[in-house]
């Protein structure tokens, strides 16, 4: 036995400092991305390098806002803070949303990006802003990873031995693959698999462990197989909505 009361007490302080950083650098990342989106509404008076320029800042504001959201979450998931409202929601309907705002993007790096028509109800008990956010990380992850090729989206329906009925999302790409010793860490915050050289933006490695979190607070489940060189596959799990009799 051993007393880890210290260790807890500077993990509590080091969840302080960063929940205190984080919100301290929302308002100032506010206004810059405020000032920004006027400057472009502009543009008709910009050159093109000024163009260029604005829209690199804009990238990279994006960028800053989006890991300052992701310390946040994982502060609030580590201390069991975040809020979840559940209702029953469509997965098609929050699948085919991110797929329309990712399509621009997969295809600016010419991967067919495909949401196919699933032949089963996929309602489930979930919060929807969660859940957008749970495929939003998957389909981000594969444009990322994925140098050519495609990405699609698939539909599974399975049923346990209490005849419980279950929805999966398949979010699938045929990319760099993961090797098998390092799939147990897939889920691992802060963990990076990849060099950054290797993959088309950066970012600090807390995008998964985010998913994996919100997923299993929903009652869901998400796994992951992967081949190097060939591809990767996410599968995220619901319990149906309705419960089948």
């Amino acid at each position: 036995m051993r007393d880890v009361s210290h260790l807890r007490e500077l993990e509590g302080r080091k969840n302080e400092f960063i929940s205190i950083a984080t919100h301290e650098l929302r308002t100032p990342l506010t206004a810059v991305i405020g000032y920004l989106s006027l400057l472009g509404r502009g543009g008709a008076n910009l050159t093109d390098p000024q163009r260029r320029f604005l829209s690199q800042a804009k990238l990279a504001t994006g960028r800053l806002s989006r890991l300052t959201e992701e310390l946040l979450w994982t502060v609030q998931i580590q201390e069991d803070r975040l809020m979840f409202k559940m209702a029953p929601i469509e997965l098609e309907s929050v699948a085919r949303k991110v797929v329309a705002d990712f399509r621009t993007s997969a295809e600016n790096h010419l991967l067919p990006l495909t949401l196919k028509k699933p032949l089963f109800p996929t309602t489930v008990l979930a919060d929807a802003d969660r859940l957008e956010q749970v495929i939003c990380n998957l389909v981000d992850n594969a444009v990322k990873y994925t140098p050519s090729g495609q990405i699609t989206l698939d539909w599974r329906q399975t049923t346990n031995r209490q005849r419980r009925s279950f929805v999966t999302l398949l979010v699938q790409d045929t990319g760099l693959g993961i090797e098998s010793k390092q799939l147990p860490e897939v889920f691992t915050k802060f963990r990076r698999l990849h060099q950054p050289e290797t993959i088309r933006s950066f970012g600090a490695g807390l995008g998964l462990f985010i998913v994996k979190s919100f997923v299993e607070k929903m009652n869901g489940a998400v796994t992951v197989t992967s081949h190097l060189g060939k591809g990767t596959t996410f599968a995220v799990t619901f319990p149906c909505h309705p419960p089948n009799r």
